[in-house]
């Protein structure tokens, strides 16, 4: 469930030209929910890596840790000027 007053808070926001983003060590695979559900901006998560339609247990690509959040936020910064 999302915290109280997270829809609100996120259309607000949006209301006001802010962008808004999921910077996530977790999964894409759930952050697309919440993505779509609240209208976020960007998603930058861990991808599970899939092989023949079964999720491998492994990720994808590089560990999103609090180094790579810093570097998806700056980008984001960057992008929106």
């Amino acid at each position: 469930p999302l915290m109280d007053g997270a829809e609100r808070l996120v259309a607000t926001l949006k209301k006001l030209g802010y962008k808004t983003a999921i910077l996530s060590g977790g999964f894409t695979f759930f952050g697309r929910v919440l993505q779509q559900r609240l209208g976020i901006d960007y998603l930058h998560a861990n991808e599970l890596e899939i092989s023949a339609g079964v999720v491998t247990g492994e990720v994808s690509g590089a560990i999103v840790d609090g180094a790579r959040k810093a570097q998806f936020l700056t980008e984001i910064a960057h992008r929106q000027g």
